[in-house]
This record gives C-alpha cells, sequence and structure tokens, in this order.
C-alpha cells in the first residue's frame, strides 16, 4: 500500500511540475512494474529539508534508475541514459528569490593568492581519498560575517583531515555564478545569500588558507554550463557576460531554458565556452588551488532542443573539455583537470551512459588519448546488490575503460546513500587494481 501511495504522490508531482527527464511516459511504465525501484525511493536519502523536495528528488532518482534499464538500441533510451544521481543538487535547490533587486558588483579584489601552490597537488601516484563539498553545505551559513565563516570552514577542513580525506573538491561555481570576487561572474547567493550580493571578505581565500592548514588539496568544483532561474538572472548585472546575453535580443545564441526554468549556456555557442574557459583561468591565478574539477553536468536534454546534432554535441563538449585542459596547465602545469560524470554502464555496453545518452560526453576520446583529462571520477552510486547496475560490475567496466596511462581513475561513492560498511568495502575496492582512489559525495554524509 506505501508503494501505491509514494508511486501516486510521484506520479502527481511529475505532471504538475514536470520535473523528469525526456520521453517520461516510457520511463514511468517501467517505473511502474519495477517493484526494487519504487522500494528505491522509499530508501532515498534525507538530503532535502523539505517534503517537495523529497518528492522531486524521488522523482528523478526513479527515472534516472529507470533509464538505466533501458534498451540502448533506440533513439529514445540512448538520450534517457544517464547518471543515477546527476539530479542530487537539483532537488534541495532553495526557491528562487524573484524579489526585486540591484546587482551589487563586488568591492574586493581578487586574493593574490595564486601562482604554484604552497602545498603540492596529489600527486598522480598518490591514493586520491576526496570529498565533495557542494553548495548546499556552503548555503547553510550564507552571508556569515568573515570571524563566523573562517570558524565553520576551519571545522569543516578539521572533520576531513580527521576522517582520512586528503583532496577537497569545493563547488565554487553552482549557477553561472562565484563564492569569491570574480570580474566574470556575480557573487553566488550560495556564500552573500542573494545573487550579485557582495562580501566584505574573500571566502576563497579562507577556503584554501584553512585546507593547507590541513595539509589538505583543494580543486575548484564548477558547473560550466548551468545558470539560474530568471528570478535570480534578473539580479545578475549587465557588466557580466551572462547579464548581458540574458537581456539580449539574441538571447537564444547563448542559453537555453530547461523545463525547470534553469537556464544553461549553450554548449555550442564558443563565447561561451571561452567564458567557462577564462573562469578557470582566473581561479587559477587568483588562488593556489590544486585544480579544477567538472562533474556530470553537460547537456541538460536532448541536443536536438539545443539545435544540435549527437555529433555536434559531442564535439562542442570535447572543445570544452580540450580547452579547459589546456587553460589549467598554461597556468599551473602541476595543476590536475578532472571530469566526474555519470557512473551508469551497462553491462552489454561498451560505452558509459554518459557517452550514449543525452549528455553528449566523448569520454571514449578523454580516457583514451592524453591531453583532455587528468583524471576521471565516475559516479558509481550504486551498491553490490543492485541488479542493474550493480557495484562490482561497473568498477570493472570502468577500469577496462580508461586506458590511457595518463588518466587517472578514480571513484565517486555516495555516502549519502549507503551505511558505513557499504561504503569502507567500496573504498577499499576503488583503489584496488587500476583503480587509484575515491571521492565521498558530500561532505554532511562523510563516513
Amino acid at each position: 500500500m506505501k508503494k501505491r501511495v509514494l508511486l501516486a504522490a510521484v506520479l502527481a508531482v511529475t505532471v504538475l511540475f514536470g520535473a523528469c527527464k525526456p520521453y517520461v511516459p516510457d520511463e514511468l511504465l517501467w517505473l511502474v512494474e519495477s517493484g526494487e525501484i519504487v522500494d528505491s525511493i522509499a530508501e532515498q536519502s534525507d538530503e532535502s529539508a523539505s517534503v517537495m523536495g523529497d518528492l522531486m528528488n524521488q522523482i528523478e532518482s526513479a527515472n534516472e534508475a529507470a533509464s538505466e534499464s533501458l534498451s540502448s538500441t533506440s533513439d529514445s533510451a540512448s538520450d534517457t541514459a544517464s547518471s543515477s544521481d546527476s539530479s542530487k543538487e537539483s532537488s534541495e535547490e532553495s526557491s528562487q528569490d524573484g524579489s526585486n533587486g540591484s546587482s551589487q558588483e563586488s568591492s574586493s579584489k581578487p586574493s593574490t593568492g595564486g601562482g604554484e601552490s604552497s602545498t603540492p597537488s596529489i600527486p598522480q601516484t598518490a591514493q586520491m581519498r576526496g570529498v565533495w563539498i557542494s553548495y548546499i553545505e556552503l548555503s547553510s551559513f550564507a552571508g556569515s560575517s568573515q570571524l563566523t565563516f573562517t570558524a565553520k570552514i576551519a571545522s569543516m577542513m578539521k572533520t576531513c583531515k580527521q576522517k582520512g580525506i586528503n583532496t577537497v573538491f569545493v563547488q565554487v561555481r553552482p549557477f553561472g555564478d562565484a563564492i569569491y570576487p570574480s570580474k566574470l561572474f556575480p557573487w553566488s547567493r550560495t556564500v552573500s545569500g542573494q545573487t550579485g550580493k557582495a562580501l566584505s571578505y574573500d571566502p576563497m581565500q579562507i577556503i584554501v588558507a584553512q585546507a593547507k592548514a590541513q595539509g589538505l588539496s583543494v580543486h575548484a568544483w564548477i558547473n560550466p554550463y548551468r545558470l539560474m532561474k530568471d528570478g535570480d538572472m534578473q539580479k545578475v548585472d549587465q557588466s557580466y557576460a551572462i547579464g548581458k546575453w540574458y537581456r539580449a535580443s539574441n538571447r537564444d545564441d547563448y542559453m537555453i531554458k530547461m523545463s525547470d526554468g534553469t537556464w544553461w549556456l549553450k554548449p555550442g555557442n564558443a563565447e561561451a565556452r571561452s567564458l567557462i574557459t577564462a573562469g578557470a583561468k582566473e581561479l587559477l591565478t587568483n588562488y593556489a588551488i590544486d585544480g579544477i574539477h567538472i562533474d556530470d553536468y553537460f547537456y541538460a536534454a536532448s541536443p536536438h532542443e539545443y539545435g544540435d546534432t549527437t555529433a555536434q554535441a559531442k564535439s562542442n563538449n570535447t572543445a570544452l573539455v580540450k580547452s579547459l585542459y589546456q587553460t589549467v596547465k598554461s597556468v599551473r602545469s602541476s595543476a590536475q583537470f578532472g571530469v566526474s560524470p555519470a557512473g551508469g554502464f551497462r553491462e552489454d555496453s561498451k560505452l558509459p551512459a554518459s557517452d550514449t545518452g543525452y549528455l553528449s560526453t566523448d569520454l571514449a576520446l578523454w580516457c583514451s588519448k592524453s591531453g583532455y583529462i587528468d583524471y576521471v571520477m565516475p559516479q558509481i552510486y550504486w551498491d553490490y546488490a543492485h541488479t542493474v547496475q550493480p557495484f562490482t560490475m561497473t568498477l570493472e567496466k570502468w577500469k577496462s575503460f580508461v586506458t590511457s596511462p595518463s588518466v587517472k581513475l578514480y571513484i565517486g561513492l555516495a555516502s549519502y546513500k549507503y551505511g558505513s560498511d557499504i561504503i569502507a568495502r567500496q573504498k577499499a575496492d576503488s583503489v584496488s587494481g587500476k583503480a587509484s582512489g575515491w571521492c565521498l559525495y558530500r561532505y554532511d554524509n562523510i563516513k
């Protein structure tokens, strides 16, 4: 009975809010027939504080799990393949602030802490023991004083050290904004409490300093294409490229609006890609960070909705990845650049779901040739008993897939979903054979 009630709620919210991926009817038909997926919905993490947030998370997780079991022989099935948790953040976003308010440029100057990192990045031969620190954690104390912010970050970094973490991946640009004073992107509400509102201090400088004090490497985690919803986009000053493009008569050349109301930069626009690359250079120049990191957010829907073919979409994403890699190396040769893609990998496929679905990555190229990435960190967010995507099978598929000697394989683990016993076993498996480490999603759930 509980399953039926929960499924009814999922279907109702789906219809009302359009939260599902493309080709939803087919996915939900499969969902109705699968007791395992319905059971898994009830066991999802408690990441969202609101009932609506929980329901949206359940819908997304169910749809993505369902998409992984669909046949890869049809175009529609290919377009729906994605990460089991690629929407793990979106369900937790606070509602957009639609109030009027003028954008406020930073009065702070960028940190001058760039150049070579005072603490060397984790060597390619060392085991990665990482954790993602997302905008969700940072938002919990948005608008804090410098003293409070410093104390919070210092405590987080000490905890990371105590938990055996050696690298933190900090989400510094979640929605086309910045948690630091930037000449290219507006201030993020993640740290200031309101889009475009400046702080009197530099959060990024504090994060780097406190991480280094604990001997931790710091990678700046950016979401390259994702922007904000209208309420926040209207607050972005036109002195920023995204603010100018948002108000331009040819806005559709630069960005596309998804069904949930979020704007995304178009990967096929060369100016948009240049902005993303320039943002990475700004971070590396101004802060003693050890790398640039992007996750599984590439195309947000079928390339056809962007006006691109599948081949063009792959080419666009590859152009960005290569440009980011070259930029990282040109600023600091020791810095690392890597991607954490959707971890789905069908047993009967030679390619990961991220390459065959609407995300339109070309990991087959990036993981087999030098000059694109230093590491790949697939999000293998399933346990050992999962009937569609068991952890061991998925891990072995990735081990065989990464063939370039210059590309390290790290494994993203779902510490928000499983207990310490499963996570401990997965950690051990993630440093065996060709895999060289692990990273936990996310700080609030480190075990």
